[in-house]
C-alpha cells in the first residue's frame, strides 16, 4: 500500500483517470481532518469503479471507500 497522506494537492498531481473521487475528498475534509487521523494514499480498486472504490489506511485500519452507483 502507498504510505502517502490524502491531500487535496494530491488531486492536482494525478491525470484525470486517476483523480479521487469528491466524495472521498469530502470525507477527509468533513471528518478525517478534524479528529486528526492519519490516511495513507488511497488506492482506486479498479474492479469496483463503478461505485468510486478505494482502499487505504486510516490510523492503521483497513478502509474500503465505495459510493453509490448511479448509473
Amino acid at each position: 500500500m502507498v504510505n502517502k497522506e490524502i491531500s487535496s494537492g494530491d488531486q492536482n498531481s494525478r491525470t484525470a483517470s486517476d483523480k479521487i473521487h469528491t466524495d472521498l475528498l469530502a470525507a477527509k475534509v468533513s471528518v478525517y481532518n478534524p479528529c486528526n487521523f492519519k490516511c495513507t494514499g488511497p488506492i482506486p480498486e479498479k474492479q469496483n469503479a463503478g461505485y468510486g472504490a478505494y482502499f487505504f489506511n486510516l490510523n492503521a485500519h483497513s478502509i474500503r471507500f465505495r459510493i453509490a452507483k448511479t448509473d
